[in-house]
């Protein structure tokens, strides 16, 4: 029966990394295809949602199936798909308010919810079981992670915080807050990311915790080209950056 239900899961993990390889391979192609800002726009804000919705739909499930596994497990999934929700719903927002107005909609209920994903990420992450290790390995990975933490804030200061806080200046309160949460939150991806690593978790959840590892670093290399080409004022939604986010969800 063990034999069966593994063999089985293997098909359905092959046949779900086709999928999205053929899906991620498709939408790189419309996307330089289209010429038109437009219908890069529009494309980019419908497909996005299409990923985002299948992507919560995938994590509630894993999150129910966990629950034979552990309860602490089945709430450490559920909280990432609430994460995925959360980005869903801002993504609706975003295209509801960005189609109607034909401007980039910021700031925005969007932005709400959009860093809403962050806290409910974390927070699944930092409840996936992992293995038990000793109290010197403990105090290890914790030196580990702070040195590399403060490597990050000191690099995302210089050249993302740094700027955006001197380039912003003048800008309304709301609009410098929303602008400084992401890069901020983006290090709370770093510290989700370092706890994989530093953390790992039972074999039997290896490759799901590669794949969860492997989300994030593109979620936090998308959110700082964006942040940087926002500074720059080049940002342009539909483009290629935009692939970027879709492939995390993939």
């Amino acid at each position: 029966m063990g034999v069966t239900v593994r063999v089985r899961s293997t098909k359905l993990f092959s046949l779900a990394v086709f999928a999205a390889i053929i899906l991620l391979g498709m939408d790189v192609a419309v996307t330089l295809l289209l010429t038109d800002p437009q219908q890069k726009t529009i494309y980019s804000d419908l497909v996005t949602l299409v990923f985002d919705l299948l992507a919560a739909g995938a994590l509630f499930a894993a999150a129910r199936q966990s629950a034979h596994q552990s309860r602490r497990l089945a709430i450490a999934w559920g909280m990432i798909a609430l994460s995925v929700l959360a980005f869903a719903v801002g993504d609706i927002a975003w295209a509801i308010l960005e189609l109607r107005s034909q401007e980039l909609p910021f700031p925005s209920i969007a932005d709400g919810f959009h860093l809403a994903y962050y806290v409910f990420l974390l927070a699944g992450v930092l409840l996936l079981p992992v293995r038990s290790t000793s109290r010197g390995e403990q105090i290890t990975k914790v030196l580990d992670v702070t040195i590399v933490m403060a490597a990050a804030i000191l690099g995302f200061w210089n050249f993302l915080l740094g700027p955006l806080v001197a380039s912003n200046a003048g800008s309304p309160l709301l609009e410098q807050a929303i602008l400084l949460a992401y890069p901020v939150a983006d290090l709370v991806l770093i510290w989700a990311l370092l706890s994989i690593i530093y953390n790992p978790p039972d074999v039997q959840d290896q490759v799901p915790a590669f794949l969860l590892a492997g989300s994030i670093a593109v979620t936090i290399v998308s959110d700082c080209i964006y942040t940087y080409q926002s500074l720059l004022g080049t940002y342009a939604s539909g483009g290629i950056l935009d692939i970027g986010w879709r492939a995390t969800m993939l």
